[in-house]
């Protein structure tokens, strides 16, 4: 997963940007096209709320089934845009730029330094104990987490959606990488401190739960494709199938907390609980009130995205402790 972040980072840096970007994840895509805002520090034409109709007189939607022409621009050049503004559709000529990698990733300093602590932390566990199914569990959260948040700090725009790879690799981490992080996040607290019968009774065991959120979220796009006869329309609704997920795991998650807790015969593992449970604790608090529970309520977060992360240090330190 981190390997994928990382050509996702590349792919990002050396490919032509239009100035403009989603909004959270997928939100902003619908069949009609991409309503995007410009980025920070970029000049373009686009303003926030254009809906990106077409780019070089073929929709995104013909983009993103592969029926529009090759188009390979680069920096400097000017494509042709029909956008959807006020109520009126415009045509644009928009200079491509650089994208800005850097400027965008140090913008995001506290979500992006949550996830390297928690990647150090995990990666610190499992070298002294590698044997272990939590240690290994860990492991795979802080890949996840940390491969799935720099591509979805970067975002992705409307070229992207001509240029397919670009947007598959995007895709694979914020919702592939994403789901491994929560999945990870899940089977910790099935095994740690020790590992529950739950486990034993799913059939395939801990196979089967990886599969659970990959698969949930691509049949849903595949049924809603079906059903609205648009590929944008069905992987812009993902995003509010993958809140629902998010919440559906937190909850499963302070069960099991629960039941670990009460099932705990040694007064040590009783302990090891507790700093999970209050590091845990205060992470989801203050995540869900402020972040993933308004925005999947009222549409946006009380605090910036890009703070996300500080909620979240609390958790890395109770497992260290643990």
């Amino acid at each position: 997963m981190l390997a994928v972040a990382a050509v996702a980072v590349w792919h990002r840096g050396v490919e032509p940007s239009d100035g403009a970007r989603g909004g959270y994840v997928t939100s902003s895509l619908s069949g009609d096209g991409l309503v995007v805002s410009p980025i920070s520090g970029v000049e373009t034409p686009l303003r926030a709320g254009d809906q990106v109709l077409a780019i070089d007189g073929v929709a995104l939607e013909a983009w993103i089934r592969g029926a529009g022409h090759v188009l390979e621009p680069a920096t400097g050049d000017t494509v042709s845009y029909r956008i959807g503004r006020d109520g009126a559709r415009l045509d644009l000529g928009v200079a491509l730029v650089a994208y800005p990698v850097t400027a965008t990733l140090l913008d995001s300093w506290g979500t992006l330094s949550f996830c390297v602590v928690m990647l150090a932390v995990a990666a610190y566990v499992f070298a002294r104990r590698p044997r272990e199914e939590p240690t290994a569990a860990l492991l795979l959260l802080g890949s996840g987490l940390l491969g799935s948040t720099v591509p979805w700090v970067l975002g992705f725009g409307a070229l992207d959606v001509v240029d397919r790879t670009s947007f598959a690799l995007w895709m694979l981490a914020t919702f592939g990488s994403y789901a491994l992080f929560w999945t990870g996040a899940l089977h910790f607290a099935l095994v740690f401190p020790r590992r529950l019968l739950l486990l034993d009774w799913l059939p395939g065991g801990a196979l089967t739960l990886y599969l659970v959120w990959p698969g949930f979220i691509g049949a849903w796009i595949a049924g809603a494709t079906l059903a609205t006869g648009s590929l944008l329309e069905a992987i812009g609704s993902a995003t509010t199938i993958q809140l629902q997920l998010v919440l559906a795991t937190t909850l499963a998650m302070m069960g099991l907390v629960v039941v670990q807790y009460r099932t705990a015969r040694e007064p040590a593992m009783r302990q090891q609980v507790r700093w999970i449970a209050w590091g845990g604790g205060i992470s989801t608090a203050f995540s869900t009130a402020f972040w993933f529970g308004p925005e999947l309520i009222v549409g946006g977060p009380l605090l910036p995205w890009n703070a996300a992360g500080i909620s979240g240090m609390a958790f890395p330190v109770a497992i260290a402790i643990a």
